[in-house]
């Protein structure tokens, strides 16, 4: 048994874990700015987040190739998990991936259906300072499979 498995076996939910998928190797790297609410591509392309969208990719962040349970999503951005809620994520999830495609880019936000989403290209937290290099050393060094990325990378920015 391993680590993870055991994990989840704690957990009242096995949806609450994050469940590996495929990740296309060669993808390009994007770069979530927080400061300015904004999305980047390596190439410069921004595309500017409402505060939603910047929970839901920083929910995302960190777990590349890995899908981020709809329950949890939901009861993060949410507090809840009903009929409502769910409409409004899958909107969220719908003009985001709008504003990317408006922007030239393909989405790199993929559904795993019944189960949530995951961001399948290459991403990082961009800032300035001593906060950007803790969270990307940060980032780099714990397994998905096991933290949660999102609060993870809440309590750095609070600790920052």
């Amino acid at each position: 048994v391993t680590i993870y498995h055991f994990l989840c076996s704690m957990r009242t939910h096995d949806n609450d874990c994050i469940h590996p998928v495929n990740n296309p190797s060669g993808s390009e790297t994007w770069y979530l700015h927080r400061q300015n609410w904004q999305l980047k591509t390596g190439d410069g392309t921004t595309i500017q987040l409402t505060s939603l969208e910047l929970q839901f990719i920083e929910m995302l962040l960190g777990t590349v190739g890995h899908v981020v349970s709809r329950d949890f999503l939901l009861r993060s951005l949410y507090g809840r998990n009903d009929e409502h809620s769910g409409r409004a994520l899958d909107s969220l999830v719908r003009r985001l991936r709008a504003k990317i495609i408006a922007a030239g880019k393909s989405s790199p936000i993929k559904t795993a259906h019944a189960v949530g989403y995951c961001f399948s290209a290459s991403i990082l937290m961009w800032s300035s300072g001593l906060a950007s290099q803790l969270l990307r050393f940060t980032l780099m060094s714990m397994d998905p499979r096991i933290f949660n990325r999102a609060n993870c990378v809440r309590h750095i920015w609070q600790i920052c």
